[in-house]
């Protein structure tokens, strides 16, 4: 009977040390206290966005802190810290509250709090065509159309309004004031009846990022001033490379005239935008090198389409952080010796030639060259040895060639092709009159 009665004992005085402890463990947890003070420092319609600061007193112990607002995560190492400020939280405009957690070694949860957030869903359920935010990068406009920008992820439209803070970007607004499209400023937004219309916009066309076009600001309508054609290859017959981007520029600028992509077949059809005198093509696609075409007439590329190389990448097959080598192209008279007098007789592109001379070309790469290959007259080298009469020089960084232009008469295009060690491809395009 003693025993029994010890037995009780013992169990009663071993679940009382356990309600104890549990006790303790509870009443710990309940000391964590979060003290939350909330300022909203960002309110934007148009990107669907707003931003807030959250200064948070923390009584207790945790390691980390979480902020939860939809598509927004944030964990945040505490290392000790009782004070801290979280500045800028950005959330969807529609989000209505945020959840902030403190989270102890063993990853659980404890302590929360549920912090209700203002909510603005005015956005419109329908906007003009032009109606947005217009990005002026040195003269080249990109525009993200009003209903296109929720559609976007929370990441990319919080690049976007970094992109609005940026000293080196003129950012426009765009909306519908008065019962017609105007334009302000993003830092004078919002939008007032002074403003003009988008008649006076500084741009004659903008990149629309949403369909890979062209549009006149005024209407929003794609334009094109014509079509010039590409087919993209890996070698000189074939096959064609598909999904690479094509990019067309002035001449001699940064300003994007066109752009398209290569289908199945490596061809690519490209409006443009502007009547230029010549123009640049950039050809990029992952997994291979870059190419460029330099100083191409558009005639060149209106009926027939303009074959390009874009071979595969040897060193880097990120074309994004490679560059194209600089090919310079010089021509000097040959004397009746033969020898060519630099010094005493260059000759212009601009005037005819009359007999043979010598092209000399030189290149910076920040890769080693691989080839300079022979300046041929309306001819292109490629990359196989597959014409006989062709020159190439490997491993310089400049080289010589005489050529002679008989057969030819009228305006020729010379064509220089240089690759460097990753394959990068650069075919420098000069207009000679014979």
């Amino acid at each position: 009977m003693k025993k029994t009665k010890s037995l009780r004992t013992a169990l009663l005085s071993i679940s009382l040390l356990v309600f104890l402890l549990i006790g303790c463990m509870d009443n710990q947890k309940q000391q964590v206290i979060i003290q939350v003070e909330t300022s909203e420092i960002m309110s934007c319609e148009i990107l669907n966005l707003k931003a807030f600061q959250f200064d948070i007193l923390i009584e207790g112990q945790a390691e980390e802190i979480e902020l939860i607002a939809q598509a927004n995560r944030q964990t945040i190492a505490l290392s000790g810290k009782k004070k801290i400020t979280v500045s800028p939280f950005f959330a969807d405009m529609t989000v209505s509250e945020i959840v902030i957690r403190l989270i102890d070694q063993n990853r659980e949860i404890i302590a929360s709090k549920t912090i209700a957030l203002p909510v603005n869903d005015n956005r419109p359920e329908y906007s003009q065509l032009n109606e947005g935010l217009y990005f002026d990068e040195e003269g080249v406009v990109s525009f993200y159309q009003l209903e296109f920008i929720p559609t976007l992820t929370l990441a990319q439209r919080i690049e976007l309004y970094f992109k609005t803070k940026n000293a080196a970007i003129i950012t426009y607004a765009a909306l519908m004031k008065g019962g017609v499209v105007r334009f302000c400023l993003y830092q004078d937004y919002p939008l007032d009846f002074e403003d003009p219309t988008m008649a006076d916009f500084p741009a004659e066309y903008a990149y629309n990022v949403e369909n890979d076009t062209f549009v006149d600001p005024e209407t929003g309508e794609a334009v094109f001033v014509e079509k010039v054609y590409f087919v993209v290859t890996n070698w000189n017959a074939g096959p064609g490379v598909e999904g690479a981007k094509v990019d067309v520029y002035e001449s001699g600028t940064q300003i994007l005239i066109g752009t398209a992509e290569t289908n199945a077949f490596g061809a690519a059809e490209v409006p443009v935008v502007r009547n230029v005198e010549k123009m640049d093509v950039k050809v990029t696609k992952q997994g291979h090198a870059r190419s460029l075409v330099q100083g191409l007439k558009p005639e060149a590329a209106n009926n027939i389409p303009f074959g390009i190389l874009l071979m595969t990448a040897q060193l880097n097959a990120d074309p994004t952080t490679e560059t194209d080598p600089i090919v310079a192209v010089s021509l000097f008279e040959i004397e009746a010796a033969g020898n060519a007098s630099r010094d005493a007789t260059p000759i212009n592109m601009a005037d005819p030639i009359t007999g043979p001379f010598t092209a000399k070309v030189e290149v910076t790469a920040d890769n080693h060259v691989n080839s300079i290959y022979e300046p041929l007259i309306d001819r292109i080298a490629g990359a196989g040895l597959v014409t006989t009469d062709r020159l190439y020089a490997g491993e310089v960084t400049e080289a010589e060639f005489d050529i002679s232009p008989t057969g030819h008469d009228g305006e020729v295009a010379l064509y220089t092709t240089v690759y460097d060690k990753n394959n990068n491809r650069v075919l420098k395009v000069d207009y000679l009159t014979i």
